[in-house]
């Protein structure tokens, strides 16, 4: 909600191919408060974009998503007082919704409801570390802290085929990071001290990358 004083005009964000019910009424000096007035507001599909980001949001680690300067979001999943909120990521097809991702494995859409089926869950284990999207966002893979990749579905789609990784770290705790191609091809993990590892999908994992800086130990 968005409180006016003299003003007779208001800019509200919203995603393209989106309608919005817009409330208004007024309130005066002296306390009275007037009926609502609404309208439904419809935004074209080939609305041009107001900033140079399609969504932008805050995720606290209870699972909240606080808007940065974007339209507010509805979320599926909220643990008060509990932070096991690992992260957050957009739907690359679906304009304002996507998926958190709690400590357990579990992901939770927000935004315009996705239907999420995972293929493994860390019931009472904080282990899950990152995700990430296909580019056609039919699926997509969560990486745990030793480097696995666990395939994951959106609105029944088949389920991605298991990746072909290049390193895993049993029983270390130091994966963090989890990107995939534009192609879809594969994509890196990215370990605590700045390496890159790749992965494939449906494919033999590429070349590593050659990086310039890497931390090799932690004070």
């Amino acid at each position: 909600m968005k409180a006016l004083s003299s003003a007779s005009t208001a800019v509200l964000d919203g995603y393209a191919g989106h309608s919005y019910l817009v409330q208004a009424r007024a309130r005066s000096v002296s306390g009275l408060v007037g009926s609502w007035t609404q309208i439904t507001v419809d935004v074209s599909a080939t609305a041009t974009q107001s900033r140079p980001w399609k969504g932008l949001y805050t995720l606290d680690g209870y699972g909240g998503l606080h808007p940065d300067d974007s339209p507010p979001v509805a979320t599926s999943a909220y643990w008060p007082g509990w932070r096991i909120a690992t992260t957050a990521h957009a739907s690359p097809t679906v304009a304002g919704s996507g998926a958190v991702l709690d400590g357990y494995g579990g992901l939770h859409s927000y935004g315009s409801p996705l239907t999420l089926k995972w293929s493994t869950y860390w019931s009472g284990w904080n282990i899950a570390r990152d995700f990430a999207f296909l580019p056609d966002g039919t699926g997509g893979y969560v990486l745990d802290g030793y480097g696995g990749l666990h395939p994951f579905s959106v609105n029944g789609a088949a389920m991605p085929p298991a990746a072909k990784t290049s390193v895993y770290w049993s029983g270390w705790d130091i994966a963090r990071k989890v990107v995939i191609f534009p192609n879809g091809t594969g994509g890196y993990v990215m370990d605590a001290y700045g390496g890159l590892h790749s992965f494939g999908i449906g494919q033999a994992a590429p070349a590593n990358p050659k990086f310039t800086t890497r931390i090799l130990y932690r004070m």
